[in-house]
């Protein structure tokens, strides 16, 4: 039982930091093509 209470937690550690890994490349993409547009 507690195996799986781990490995929930584990799961929703990683979910959370590859959110937040997808929200920052995103906003790097953003960034990125609103520096070519601006050249």
């Amino acid at each position: 039982m507690e195996a799986l209470q781990f490995a929930a937690s584990f799961l929703d550690t990683c979910g959370r930091f590859i959110l937040r890994l997808g929200w920052i490349s995103i906003s790097c993409i953003k960034l990125y093509f609103l520096y070519i547009c601006k050249k």
